[in-house]
């Protein structure tokens, strides 16, 4: 999605302005050349996936004023929360020795996803 802002004569796309700034980050796994070389499949940052919206319901992630008093004491939880969510030793499917089905996920299966179990045993269960 590419937002602008068309208010004055000239457009002002407002992603590049965020990340000329510095307020955003530039993901390159968006461009053409990354999606093709992996088969079509963007590579997916676990950011796009956690937290989700029942862990946000149920308390078990912060609620942005949680976030905000946090900040407030020196405690950027979002750096701590991401620093456990990409370790690579939680990523299964980047790991050595995984069975190819699980290696070309389109997304990071974590070991602590509560479906990890059922979906390798899926994946790497030949039919019978």
């Amino acid at each position: 999605m590419v937002l602008c802002d068309t208010n004055k004569e000239e457009v002002l796309q407002i992603n590049k302005a965020l990340v000329e700034k510095k307020y955003a980050l530039y993901n390159d796994d968006w461009q053409d050349t990354k999606v093709q070389q992996k088969n079509g499949k963007r590579t997916r940052h676990p950011r796009e996936d956690f937290p989700t919206f029942s862990m946000l319901e149920s308390g078990e992630y912060p609620s942005f004023m949680e976030l905000f008093g946090l900040q407030e004491r020196g405690i950027d939880y979002e750096l701590i929360y991401d620093r456990i969510l990409v370790n690579k030793s939680a990523i299964l499917n980047i790991q050595e020795n995984v069975p190819e089905p699980i290696s070309k996920l389109p997304f990071f299966l974590l070991t602590n996803n509560p479906f990890r179990s059922d979906i390798v045993l899926e994946l790497t269960t030949k039919p019978s």
